[in-house]
């Protein structure tokens, strides 16, 4: 039985950081059962401790004035040959009226990779969290996970 303690000392351990950026022209990576409607796609990169590389991904939305329920999936490509699936559901929201342009996110991230190198990445739930700078169509994430041991 899990009791309170053991959940206060469970960390969230950094997984990677997400650098992502629209591309006009990018077609969406998949749009079969997807949240909300699509709003573009694009190119970054994921960097971290055991996770590099590119990303290539696609965003759907169910809009509204200043919260947006999102649904971003793509793939990350590693620079060690890997392809990692990734598919978050979430928020964006608006908390600045007198900034519009800056979205807050918060997500869980399912991931599915047949690499075995990654496969560890399966059996986990991790969590999205940053910003979208609609001005400059760029997103800056974190990623985390519990750590599996």
């Amino acid at each position: 039985m899990t009791t309170s303690n053991d959940i206060q000392n469970r960390q969230l351990e950094h997984l990677f950081e997400v650098q992502l950026e629209y591309k006009e022209d990018k077609p969406p990576v998949s749009t079969e059962g997807k949240v909300g409607e699509y709003i573009g796609s694009g190119e970054g990169t994921a960097n971290g401790s055991q996770i590099n590389g590119s990303i290539h991904w696609t965003l759907f939305e169910a809009q509204s004035e200043t919260v947006c329920e999102s649904n971003m999936f793509g793939v990350i490509e590693t620079d060690d040959g890997a392809k990692i699936k990734f598919d978050t559901m979430g928020f964006f929201m608006r908390p600045d009226q007198d900034n519009p342009n800056l979205w807050v996110t918060s997500a869980a991230v399912k991931f599915d990779t047949e690499d075995d190198r990654y496969r560890w990445l399966n059996a986990i739930l991790g969590v999205w969290e940053g910003e979208l700078d609609m001005g400059t169509k760029r997103h800056h994430y974190q990623v985390y996970a519990r750590p599996t041991g």
